[in-house]
């Protein structure tokens, strides 16, 4: 009965509608290109919009530029700076230490020239920097810095890093130079659409004919962009270099020495065990990770006292502080939220800091 009911009212719908224009059957061919497309962004432009397309990519892209060079040039001497002062300050604390005679001793002793390394390095900062002093001229330091300038400033990853960035960019111009120099007039010259310069459909595959030999570019085309993509990973990966003669390949690390051991002593015994292996060099070595953390306390609070130095010379007034956890948020001053002198404070703090310091290094 429902079945019966269905097909009546099914039937009844049909006759009622009598006014109703039939849609005539769609034999259009690019009725899925212009007939069902609701957006009017790239209806009437040229080519489909593709010109369009790419003209305003290319707009959006020196706009950026633009604002990057702007943002870049008012802000990134501020971090430069910043980084240049905290350099200064750690050498300045390493070369404060001169009057130590360990530390001197193990300078002088020392094949490694760090000095000369560092002068190097902020050298090469220097004139890094020079070139870099117009409103755009990191457009053209991009291509006039070497790997060894960014190798020595940012390390070995840097390198690798901007290597595969290189490669990518230019395996993507390659594509679409061809593709927009090839394979869009291939499907251009197609007749399968409606003969209209303002018809998305003629620059996709769908305007050639099945039996267009022309169809076989695009499947030749697709597998010389595989080889491509291939070749330019390969001839990146070519230059990541494998070291097998790293120091850290050739280190032993031995853990539980006695404390009274010599370096010639231990040298001796690996050279009498393995007599087929070459012991260059012993070393005994200690665990500093207590006094690494106690030295970056000492330097956080050096800061904070001369923060509070500062602010007293320029404003003149005595600050106050609590330094318990959580003690600025303490409303009122009672038991256990007492307030202290920020300077006093501070200096006890790295007084203190440095008798442990000092205690540790003795162990």
């Amino acid at each position: 009965m429902l079945r019966v009911l269905i097909l009546m009212m099914a039937v009844w719908g049909a006759q009622g509608c009598t006014n109703c224009p039939t849609p005539a059957p769609n034999s259009s061919k690019d009725f899925c290109y212009s007939a069902r497309i609701r957006s009017t962004v790239l209806q009437g432009l040229p080519f489909g919009g593709v010109p369009t397309v790419l003209a305003l990519d290319f707009m959006c892209f020196l706009g950026l530029l633009v604002v990057f060079s702007f943002l870049r040039k008012v802000a990134w001497d501020y971090g430069r700076l910043a980084l240049v002062t905290d350099a200064d300050r750690r050498m300045d604390q390493r070369y404060s230490r001169l009057d130590d005679r360990e530390y001197v001793a193990s300078a002088m002793t020392s094949d490694t020239p760090e000095r000369y390394e560092r002068l190097t390095s902020v050298s090469s900062s220097v004139d890094i920097d020079q070139r870099d002093t117009g409103f755009c001229s990191w457009l053209t330091a991009i291509f006039r810095i070497k790997d060894e300038e960014i190798r020595e400033k940012c390390g070995e990853d840097a390198v690798h890093y901007l290597s595969f960035q290189r490669h990518i960019i230019g395996l993507l111009v390659v594509v679409g130079v061809m593709s927009v120099g090839i394979i869009l007039p291939v499907n251009f010259s197609g007749n399968l659409l409606e003969n209209n310069a303002y018809s998305f459909g003629r620059t996709t595959i769908a305007n050639l004919d099945s039996e267009n030999a022309l169809m076989w570019l695009h499947t030749i085309f697709a597998f010389l962009y595989l080889l491509l993509t291939v070749y330019s990973m390969r001839r990146h990966t070519s230059k990541m270099h494998y070291k097998e003669d790293d120091l850290v390949k050739r280190t032993l690390f031995v853990n539980g020495i006695s404390k009274y051991a010599e370096e010639t002593e231990i040298k001796q015994h690996f050279e009498q065990a393995y007599e087929n292996c070459v012991v260059l060099e012993a070393r005994i070595c200690y665990n500093v990770a207590r006094l690494m953390q106690l030295n970056s306390e000492r330097k956080k609070t050096e800061r904070s006292k001369k923060f509070f130095l500062d602010l007293h010379a320029k404003e003149h007034i005595t600050t106050m502080i609590n330094p318990k956890p959580c003690g600025h948020l303490c409303c009122c001053i009672i038991k256990g939220c007492e307030q202290e002198e920020a300077v006093g404070y501070y200096t006890k703090l790295e007084s203190q800091l440095k008798d442990d310091y000092r205690k540790r290094e003795k162990r």
